[in-house]
């Protein structure tokens, strides 16, 4: 295998015709600046008359103070309306007196004791074991629960204390 030399001389590389190209690529470019500063200056002025439309045409001096003033008059009722609705709130809620109000903040600091109490009082009767067995004969024998049975008595009171801790 031969390899044979495919280079150019440097002599050859600076050619008139390499020249024209570079000429005629840097026109283009110029022209196509051009064309796009043209675009440019259309869209400014286009913008500048949507600008001209949108602003109110000239008002007498005596109303321009009051469109001045709508913005901060929306303002101002945004920040007020929340505050009147709270406070219209406040109104609806029944008002208690002081044995009421007493009396109110006792059940609701005892109202999960209080089920708990509920639930362990009315499991704890010997008919509730009986009926378990009755039922399920494998919780015990005769009156007495074992293992399985209180686990499983477990697990009713505490559905018990979820379904009435959910509506009470």
């Amino acid at each position: 295998m031969t390899s044979t030399n495919q280079s150019t001389p440097i002599s050859e590389l600076t050619s008139n015709n390499d020249n024209n190209l570079v000429q005629d690529i840097l026109k283009e470019l110029g022209e196509s600046k051009q064309v796009e500063i043209s675009q440019i200056q259309q869209i400014q002025q286009i913008q500048q008359t949507q600008q001209q439309l949108q602003e109110p045409q000239q008002i007498p001096t005596l109303q321009q103070p009051i469109l001045n003033s709508i913005p901060q008059m929306q303002q101002m009722q945004q920040q007020v309306i929340p505050s009147l609705l709270q406070k219209q709130e406040q109104i609806q809620q029944p008002t208690l007196d002081g044995n009421k109000k007493l009396l109110y903040n006792i059940l609701k600091k005892f109202k999960g004791p209080l089920i708990v109490f509920t639930i362990a009082f009315a499991l704890s009767f010997s008919f509730v074991n009986k009926s378990l067995i009755k039922y399920i004969p494998r919780l015990g024998t005769d009156d007495s629960l074992n293992l399985s049975g209180n686990l499983v008595k477990g697990l009713v009171a505490s559905i018990f204390y979820f379904i009435s801790n959910k509506f009470i």
